[in-house]
């Protein structure tokens, strides 16, 4: 099972919860240069496809740097889904389809004119995994490059095996 600094776990087949994670402590990317959020990972075995669900509640304390994302997974695997980000200052609400979650991509955005410090985003994203098994892994970063942004504590992710469904 996943989930490093996190809380949780489960098991199951097909369709069944596979993992969860609950970050016992807030998590931040360290700017420029992309780092892992440490608790929000999984286990991937083989030829298996995943749904991960994630409600993050997020915070830039600078609420000037555009925050990005990315899942990094298992040679040969892929990662796609859909991300409602709902940000409270000030209130906007986006969604975004991300065809390759494997990259960095938009997570959060300053408006434009403005800035943003706290959001939550709902992110849902199948990971489909080829012959190698591997860790499966948030990821964050800031651009430009100048201050970090963090997952807060009590943010959460469930990993469900829908291989087969």
């Amino acid at each position: 099972m996943g989930g490093g600094g996190g809380e949780g776990g489960g098991s199951g087949a097909g369709g069944s919860m596979y993992d969860f994670v609950r970050l016992s402590a807030d998590v931040s990317s360290n700017g420029g240069t992309g780092e892992d959020f440490t608790g929000m990972s999984f286990s991937a075995a083989a030829n298996k496809v995943y749904l991960a669900e994630c409600l993050w509640y997020c915070e830039n304390p600078n609420g000037v740097e555009a925050a990005h994302f990315k899942w990094s997974v298992p040679s040969g695997a892929t990662a796609e889904g859909l991300i409602v980000v709902n940000s409270t200052t000030p209130t906007y609400t986006k969604c975004h389809d991300v065809s390759d979650a494997t990259s960095y991509f938009l997570l959060l955005s300053p408006s434009s004119g403005g800035s943003y410090s706290t959001g939550y985003c709902i992110l849902r994203f199948y990971i489909t995994t080829s012959s190698t098994a591997g860790t499966v892994q948030a990821r964050g970063v800031s651009v430009p490059a100048k201050d970090p942004w963090t997952i807060k504590a009590r943010s959460t992710m469930a990993v469900y095996d829908i291989t087969g469904l």
